[in-house]
Formats: structure tokens, sequence, C-alpha cells
């Protein structure tokens, strides 16, 4: 029988401050859904210009998803990690400022930029770290820690903003981005000193296209890749940046219950994806875990989507179920690590990101399908669209949660 190793204390230190970034930038990516009103009256836009202010994140998250995991084993994570939380930083205080559209996408961006080394940067400290077979169970906790900052970013954020104003409430949150920062810099290191695992050589651009083509023919690391994507839609587009307006323009509740009910699928990926990771420890397999979690997630979520129920607990409890059930999306991390060499593992994980995240450039199809089914009603100037609009639109959601139960009967067991 193999004696397990058990992580030092240390470890577990770096692995929280590195989390609580992680925590932070899903506050900073999912704040402005908390105010969507308030944004598209201020800058004057409709839903389609709202949703690419929301994929300006993405349009340096996701390719930069290529590089982060090459960057971080070429450079180490600490110092790229320094690096994103300034990006974070500087990019947040001039979303705040803006007083025009342009800028704010531009800030918006560089929050984007940032925030692609924060996933990537807990999992690679992780697997430098921890055992291996803690690395599920890090990954279900870092992911948990995640969704409490997307609560703060739309949840509580709500109250503060309405309690002590906009520009106030996001300064209060800057500090502890420079509280992380700090941190970071004076505790965080890449490797225990003794540590066998090695540092890749300098490499350049045609070097890591060659590096990343060897995988090209690996189709389970790109259909797990593909799970992950589907199974991370309903939290990526509906909960992060449509569910607000939607349950304000449609159920017709409160700004805060919109945000609470929002949230709500943040508190299931908060308690669902540990339970996940320790499922995965304690020996079920993960082909299994991402098929109950597919299709449970799908029919959850088609129930509010679709105006199934009309009790408000009702709606509460599907939406933590909903995101309960697809927390099982963060298996695809530590199971894609298994189908290359360890030092290679920060690609392996970054480049799974970045699968995962193009979904994302579907959020203007979201609003350009609303726009389209608008009948040019207006609330407080601001566009108020109907139940059967919303539901057009957000249809390809329980979609993909189905293909992703077809695609799991393609996986194999690693």
């Amino acid at each position: 029988m193999i004696e397990k190793v058990k992580p030092t204390t240390f470890a577990w230190i770096i692995f929280t401050i590195t989390a609580s970034f992680y925590a932070y930038e899903f506050f900073l990516r999912v704040a402005p859904a908390a105010l969507q009103g308030d944004i598209m009256k201020q800058f004057g836009i409709n839903a389609k210009e709202f949703g690419i202010l929301m994929s300006a994140y993405y349009m340096t998250y996701t390719p930069l998803q290529l590089f982060v995991g090459s960057l971080m084993d070429l450079y180490g994570p600490k110092k790229t990690l320094i690096v994103a939380i300034l990006s974070c930083l500087i990019g947040a205080i001039y979303f705040v400022l803006a007083k025009h559209f342009s800028t704010a996408l531009i800030a918006y961006a560089l929050i984007g930029f940032g925030s692609a080394f924060a996933f990537v940067g807990v999992l690679k400290l992780s697997s430098n770290w921890l055992p291996t077979n803690y690395l599920a169970i890090a990954s279900g906790i870092a992911t948990s820690m995640g969704m409490i900052g997307a609560i703060t970013g739309e949840y509580i954020l709500d109250i503060t903003v309405h309690k002590y104003g906009y520009v106030n409430s996001f300064m209060a949150y800057l500090f502890i981005g420079v509280l992380i920062l700090t941190c970071v810099i004076f505790v965080v290191r890449d490797q225990p000193h003794k540590s066998k695992i090695t540092r890749r050589a300098p490499i350049k651009f045609k070097t890591l296209i060659r590096d990343l083509l060897k995988l090209r023919h690996n189709g389970q690391f790109w259909l797990n890749s593909i799970i992950g994507c589907l199974l991370f839609m309903p939290t990526n587009i509906f909960a992060s940046m449509w569910a607000v307006m939607f349950f304000k323009q449609t159920y017709h509740i409160s700004s805060n219950a919109s945000n609470a009910m929002s949230s709500l699928i943040f508190a299931g990926w908060a308690v669902g994806a540990p339970i996940s990771g320790y499922l995965v420890s304690r020996g079920f397999t993960i082909i299994k875990l991402l098929r109950v979690g597919s299709i449970c997630s799908a029919v959850f979520l088609t129930m509010v989507i679709f105006h199934k129920i009309d009790n408000a607990y009702l709606i509460y409890l599907c939406m933590f179920a909903t995101g309960f059930f697809s927390s099982v999306q963060v298996l695809v991390f530590p199971n894609a690590v298994k189908f290359i060499d360890k030092k290679y593992s920060g690609t392996a994980i970054s480049l799974t990101n970045m699968v995962i995240m193009l979904s994302s450039y579907l959020s203007p199809i979201v609003g350009m399908v609303l726009d389209l089914s608008w009948d040019g009603t207006l609330e407080n100037d601001i566009r108020v669209f109907s139940a059967y609009g919303f539901e057009q639109a957000l249809l390809i959601l329980p979609l993909a949660l189905g293909i992703s139960f077809f695609c799991t009967y393609f996986m194999k067991e690693t």
C-alpha cells in the first residue's frame, strides 16, 4: 500500500493567497452584471452593446490562455501573478472612472488580461506544492472561493452601491486587491526549495505552436475541454451577464431579489465544486459525475428560463441546483493534466481554460436576439424585453448542457 503524502501548512497558505486572487478577479468579472441597467443608461447603449462590453473582458482573457500556461512554466507563477494583479487593479480604477463607452471597453479588457492568469496560477502552484491526490480537491476549493467572489460582485455589491455609492464601493474593494498583491509579493514562492519540478527552457513562438500542435490528435483532451465549455455556459453567460435583467423583466421582481437569485448559481458552485473534488478523491469516476451534472443542471435551468415555476423559493432552489450540478465542470482541469507531462501542466490547464471561455463570445448574440425581439418599451430609459425574447435568446444554454451530456459517452476514464 502506497502512503499518501500530506501537504504542508505553508503549501495551503500559498494556495489560499492565490485562490483569493481568483475570487477577486471573479468579483471584477461579474460586477457589471449587478449594475447592468445603470451601465446601459450611463453610456446610452443597447443590449447588444452591453454584450460587447462584457465580451471585452474575454477578448483579452481567452486568447491569452494560449500563452498563460507557457509563461508560467517559463517565468514562474509568482512573477506573472504580480503583473496580473496590477493589470486588474489598473483596469478596475479606469472602469469606475470611465465617462465614455470606449474607455470602459479598454478598462474591462485590462481586467480580462490580468484575470487570465488567476485560475491557471492557482492550479499551477497547486501542482507544484500539493500532492497529486489533492489536485481535484484544490480545484474544487479554488472554484468555490471564486464563486464567493462572484456572489460578492452581484448580490453584496448591489447592496453596498445603493448604500455608499458606486465609486466609494469600488474603491473599498480595490483595497482588497492591494492586500492580495502584497501577500503574493512577500509570501508566495514558485515551488518548494528541494522540489524536483523543472522549469521549461526559454521558448520561441514557433516552439509554443509546435507544442500545442502535438495535442491536435489528442481527441480526449479536446473533448474534455469542450465538455467543460458547455457546462460553464449557464454560469458564464446567464449568471455572469444576463440573469439579473432576466429576473427583473420577466419575473418582475426587485433589483435586490434579482441579484440574489442570480448569485444562487455561484452559491451552488461554491458548495458543489469542493464536493465534486472530494468525490473523485474517494473513487467516483469523473465521467459519471460530468454526466449526472450535465443532465441535472439542464433540467433545473430549463425550468427557470421557460417559466415553469412561479414560486420564488423554488426559483432560488432551481438556481442553486443549476450551479451545484454544473460545478462538476471543475473536474475537467485535473483531468486535462493527466494527458501530458507534469512540467507542461500550466499549458494544459490554460489551453483547457481557453476552450471553456470561448462560450463568452456568444454574449453579444444573446443581446442581438433580445434587441430583435424588443418592441420599443422603455422604463426609466432602460429597454424592457419580453419573456419570449429572453426564452429565445437563452435557449442555447439548456441545449449546450444536453450536448455536454451526450459528449460524456465518448470520454474514456483516465
